[in-house]
């Protein structure tokens, strides 16, 4: 629902919008995508929507882990300081 709320708000408003979600693909599989819309209006009305649909799975998993990599390093680093 999130990207038909986008959309709308494109099609009424003529907001741009830049999004990173995760989806589910037809085949069950959560995935993460960036979606990108800019609405074209002509005589104040949306004729069409450009943007694209980015595949990012990869790189949201490797930036997940690298956050979670620094949580750790940091709960090792503060506990060394408290012995």
């Amino acid at each position: 629902m999130y990207i038909m709320g986008q959309i709308t708000l494109a099609i009424k408003q003529g907001h741009f919008f830049d999004i990173e979600l995760r989806i589910l693909t037809a085949n069950q599989n959560l995935k993460w995508v960036r979606v990108i819309g800019e609405p074209e209006f002509e005589n104040g009305k949306c004729v069409r929507i450009s943007g694209s649909f980015q595949d990012i799975d990869v790189r949201k998993i490797a930036e997940f882990a690298a956050i979670e990599g620094l949580a750790e390093k940091n709960i090792i680093v503060g506990s060394i300081g408290s012995l």
